[in-house]
């Protein structure tokens, strides 16, 4: 839902706020290394993809036809004073297929960006966030996993640098649900730098990491 006033629930959720929440739920992810949140905002994300596409299967409705408030089925595809829930949605689809290694979210983020290509060309200020969208698509894929005991503490060491593009991730126990974290698990500590999922030989200390970076 939209709101809640006084123990009253309000409208139920538009576009832009479940694709909101699914960005904080990956953005969490990345600074606290829980994959919990990353299965928040996948569930968020098919949840919208199921309920609010529209037939070509390129952009999202602001609420599911026939079934909200509002009188007509709406697209927002502008950003303005908030960013707009379609381009937020390819964003999530962009990080979530680079995590889960889903190709079918990244190709519907790519397909939707191709369809906005030439309103983004001609009118940038009017598309900020689906411009910052278009650069994740464009960069190449850069990982940096981290694995064993006290991995989490060891990946936190990284984030102090800005590295735009660089997927983090971090596991402590094995976790084979994940392509990047599968077979990658052992009894120390280990860094893997890796590029478009395909990785080095790992390496045992956070210096040797960098410089690989």
């Amino acid at each position: 839902f939209r709101n809640r006033t006084a123990g009253r629930l309000g409208s139920p959720a538009f576009l832009d706020d479940l694709t909101a929440l699914a960005t904080a739920a990956l953005d969490l992810s990345e600074i606290t290394f829980d994959l919990g949140y990353v299965t928040t905002a996948q569930n968020l994300v098919d949840h919208v993809l199921a309920e609010f596409s529209d037939a070509e299967g390129l952009f999202c409705y602001l609420s599911p036809p026939g079934r909200g408030e509002l009188p007509t089925a709406t697209k927002d595809l502008f950003d303005n004073a908030l960013p707009s829930g379609n381009g937020q949605l390819v964003h999530c689809l962009l990080r979530l297929g680079r995590l889960l290694g889903r190709a079918d979210y990244t190709a519907r983020a790519e397909r939707t960006l191709a369809a906005l290509a030439g309103a983004l060309a001609r009118y940038p200020t009017s598309f900020g966030n689906w411009g910052r969208a278009a650069l994740l698509a464009d960069a190449p894929p850069r990982e940096l996993v981290v694995t064993g005991p006290g991995a989490r503490a060891a990946a936190e060491e990284f984030l102090s640098d800005y590295r735009p593009g660089l997927l983090i991730l971090a596991a402590e126990e094995p976790r084979e649900d994940v392509p990047l974290l599968a077979g990658r698990y052992g009894s120390e500590l280990r860094f893997f730098v890796c590029e478009n999922q395909s990785c080095r030989l790992p390496v045992t200390t956070a210096a040797a990491a960098t410089e690989l970076l």
